[in-house]
Parts: structure tokens; C-alpha cells; sequence
């Protein structure tokens, strides 16, 4: 299954990288440090995820 944003692993309280499925979503090679920042723009593909994320942790989802 695809992680978190398709370039992350939460496995119990940690966040790992998956860089082969970051490239995969993302394109090319997206650091974990600037998606978790919000420096990258979501692809299209994960905007509902996103979205749900947004909602429960009371943040703004991104604009499209």
C-alpha cells in the first residue's frame, strides 16, 4: 500500500521515508522534510487525502 503522501511509512510513532514511492507520486525526488513542511505542492492525485488529513488535524487544506 501506498504510505502517507506516497513518501512516507508510519510505523507505530515513527515517519520514515520511501523515496521510491515519493519519486513514483511525485515524479522525481521530493524530500520527506519538504513535504511534511508543506514546501511541495500535493499532486492531484492525493488532494482528497490531503484534504482529510487537513480536516482532522484542524489545518488548512492547500490550495489547488
Amino acid at each position: 500500500t501506498r504510505g502517507l503522501f506516497a513518501g512516507t511509512n508510519l510505523d507505530g510513532s515513527a515517519i520514515t521515508e520511501d523515496e521510491d514511492e515519493a519519486r513514483s507520486l511525485y515524479g522525481s525526488k521530493v524530500p520527506l522534510r519538504d513535504i511534511l513542511a508543506g514546501k511541495t505542492q500535493a499532486p492531484d492525485t492525493s488532494r482528497g487525502f490531503v484534504s482529510q488529513v487537513a480536516k482532522y488535524a484542524d489545518q488548512p487544506p492547500q490550495r489547488q
